[in-house]
């Protein structure tokens, strides 16, 4: 699971030296179960895409993944960490979607590097945006202290549906 690896330095680069404002009052239970789900997720993305298996698997078979990467998002919008972030203002969604988009862009990178399809694929394309999104959630969770549930959809959330859109059009381009 080498492939982990800049999922765990961004997270470091992008989380954790850019702390939230409300870090000190973020719940240390919920900090560890996040880092948890979005990191067992985000490794069963990883290994279904990687995996030496044969590809004809049908996408039924990753449906439940990827509406689990579009749910966690949405879910953790609806439950702010701490007091100050349940009353904070939407602003700023924009700044959060480029943040989180550019902070998973070398992971982008490092799956198009590593994708083996000759032939686009949904299960690929699915996947693969599936991981994008849960990674950069997880670096806008432990970045943004932001829990205004407009702004976690719009700024948050939509990254999965962004990376969704933007790898089927790119592996569609790519494969033609």
């Amino acid at each position: 699971m080498l492939v982990l690896l800049p999922v765990l330095l961004a997270v470091i680069a992008g989380g954790l030296l850019r702390q939230r404002a409300d870090f000190a009052e973020y719940p240390l239970l919920r900090i560890v179960l996040l880092l948890c789900v979005y990191f067992v997720a985000i490794a069963l993305a990883f290994a279904k895409e990687f995996s030496e298996l044969p590809r004809p698997a049908p996408l039924h078979d990753y449906l439940g993944l990827l509406c689990f990467a579009l749910a966690v998002p949405v879910l953790a919008g609806f439950a702010p960490a701490t007091e100050a972030s349940r009353h904070a203002h939407p602003g700023g969604a924009l700044a959060c979607f480029a943040y989180g988009a550019l902070l998973s862009l070398p992971i982008a990178l490092l799956l198009w590097v590593f994708d083996r399809d000759n032939q686009p694929s949904l299960r690929t394309v699915c996947l693969s945006a599936a991981a994008l999104g849960l990674s950069a959630n997880l670096l806008l969770e432990l970045h943004c202290a932001n829990g205004n549930p407009t702004h976690v959809l719009l700024g948050h959330a939509s990254l999965g549906l962004a990376w969704l859109a933007i790898w089927a059009v790119l592996r569609g381009l790519s494969r033609a």
